[in-house]
């Protein structure tokens, strides 16, 4: 018998914030790929467009930033919304780059914590 596949939503990846006026901003995500909700974002310095993190990257893009609240179909540059500042994030709601270490998680979970204070917990 076929089965359907629920798609991921907001509650799966945040779990709290002080207010969606603070917590969040509106971005440009570069033309390109299509992200998933929970996309951990770098951005790019040049630009200052959002792209998934890259921690390989040297353009900027090797920091992460924010957290990606709608899948994105970016045919083109497009706008959409982040988590930026002050919230807690589902650990199993975050979307990573294929092939990042456990190392390079736990710092760029540090990195999300530290100015814009996204904590990621693993049990929400």
């Amino acid at each position: 018998m076929p089965f359907a596949v629920e798609p991921t939503t907001l509650p799966a990846v945040l779990a709290w914030e002080v207010d969606p006026n603070y917590s969040r901003e509106v971005v440009t995500i570069a033309a390109g790929r299509w992200l998933p909700i929970g996309t951990v974002l770098g951005r790019i310095t040049a630009t200052g467009l959002y792209v998934a993190f890259d921690p390989a990257a040297t353009d900027g893009s090797q920091t992460p930033a924010a957290v990606l609240l709608m899948d994105a179909d970016a045919y083109a540059n497009i706008q959409a919304p982040v988590a930026m500042r002050i919230c807690i994030l589902k650990a199993s709601g975050l979307v990573w780059p294929a092939g990042i270490t456990p190392e390079q998680k736990a710092a760029a979970v540090a990195q999300l914590q530290t100015p814009q204070g996204l904590l990621v917990r693993d049990t929400v």
